[in-house]
């Protein structure tokens, strides 16, 4: 390989891992490639390599996020808040996965020669829609509470669209239509998948969240405080920590949060993730999901599959247990 296109191997080798850099700090795609750009161009123009001119790229990323806070400059991209338009739509798509799955554990239990109900189908309907829902309803109150209260929202919503789901199959066992067999559910499939794409192409889009939206401090507190705990998974005493000292330190410089610190999404940005509180969350949505499975697999209406599930999400729960366990515990000095 001759020195130029080392060189270049070792500029493009560089620009990439800085494009990391600034995807994993969420910056967005327009901006991204505006700050590559300009030092590409200072590249050329100085015939230097990145490393020379900017040092390590991880390090020259955080300089660049830094210098555009506090020339009050947008960098990350504002999060889009949970919307009831893609309800319907993902609600379609969650219910053709829904019915491609009852097919397929259908199929082994029983072969092709399989008969069943056919108002059974609405299960993946409302079930897709019911699980979308509720989803929603947890983005939407995380956003603006604390994780108690979206816990709360968004299991009544599961609990409540739960017990109608199973009157409404009661209902339908006692009130039986014509069978059907297995071609049915591969229509289920199809049709499902073919609503979400047409919903998803006539309900009216909604309406990009402004990049300079001006927000007084209460706004600017509240939008911090969601994009904390959404974005990076932080537990309500943590977030509370920092709301906090971001509105003694805007009191204390006698301005407002939005001139001291610029948009709260951009100041949340420098806050990492908080992995162990995600791993925990994890945790218990795995051991929600295996106790659910465990449930429907008991006698005598119980079936392998549903055991076999029940350990699928068990396994999964006792994996994030270990990685909460192995972060928790205190590291060796040597």
């Amino acid at each position: 390989m001759s020195e130029t296109d080392e060189r270049s191997a070792d500029v493009k080798r560089w620009l990439d891992e800085a494009r990391v850099g600034l995807v994993l700090a969420h910056v967005a795609t327009p901006v991204r490639d505006e700050i590559l750009e300009q030092a590409r161009d200072l590249v050329a123009q100085t015939g230097e390599t990145p490393a020379e001119l900017f040092g390590p790229p991880r390090a020259w990323v955080e300089e660049q996020l830094a210098e555009r806070r506090s020339q009050g400059q947008p960098s990350v991209a504002p999060e889009p808040s949970a919307s009831w338009r893609d309800v319907p739509v993902m609600g379609m798509y969650l219910a053709a996965a829904l019915a491609a799955v009852f097919l397929l554990v259908a199929l082994v239990e029983e072969g092709w020669d399989l008969d069943y109900d056919l108002g059974i189908l609405v299960f993946p309907v409302v079930g897709g829609l019911l699980m979308t829902t509720a989803l929603t309803v947890w983005e939407k109150t995380l956003s603006h509470r604390p994780l108690g209260v979206a816990v709360a929202a968004g299991g009544t919503v599961m609990v409540g669209g739960s017990l109608l789901l199973a009157l409404l199959i009661g209902w339908i066992r006692e009130h039986p239509v014509a069978e059907g067999g297995a071609w049915q559910l591969v229509l289920m499939v199809l049709a499902c998948t073919v609503a979400g794409q047409v919903l998803d192409r006539l309900l009216p889009a909604e309406k990009p969240v402004p990049w300079r939206a001006p927000r007084d401090d209460d706004e600017w507190l509240g939008v911090l405080a969601g994009v904390l705990r959404l974005r990076a998974d932080m537990p309500e005493p943590r977030v509370s920590t920092i709301v906090a000292e971001a509105r003694a330190h805007a009191l204390e410089a006698g301005s407002t949060l939005q001139e001291e610190f610029g948009r709260p999404e951009d100041y949340a940005a420098q806050f990492p993730r908080d992995a162990k509180n995600r791993t925990r969350r994890k945790v218990w949505f795995f051991s929600a999901l295996a106790a659910i499975a465990a449930f429907t697999a008991l006698p005598p209406d119980g079936s392998w599959s549903a055991a076999l599930l029940a350990l699928g999400w068990a396994a999964l729960a006792a994996w994030e247990w270990r990685q909460v366990r192995r972060s928790s515990a205190p590291s060796a000095e040597g």
